[in-house]
């Protein structure tokens, strides 16, 4: 099955939009006091690493 680079680009592009989206005009120390939007913000985070793993892979791969 072909490798489709762009939907990796597109998952982390998206994944940058949404942690602007939940951090857009707030403080550091009023998103500190959040905790929905922290939360959300390290889900996404925590997203991140998995897919620069597939990109590495598919980097190797080819």
């Amino acid at each position: 099955m072909p490798v489709n680079y762009k939907a990796y680009l597109d998952d982390m592009l998206s994944a940058i939009q949404r942690i602007e989206n939940y951090t857009a005009n707030i403080t550091y120390e009023d998103f500190e006091k959040n905790s929905m939007a922290a939360d959300a913000v390290i889900v996404v985070i925590n997203k991140l690493p998995a897919l620069k793993i597939s990109v590495e892979k598919i980097g190797r791969n080819h």
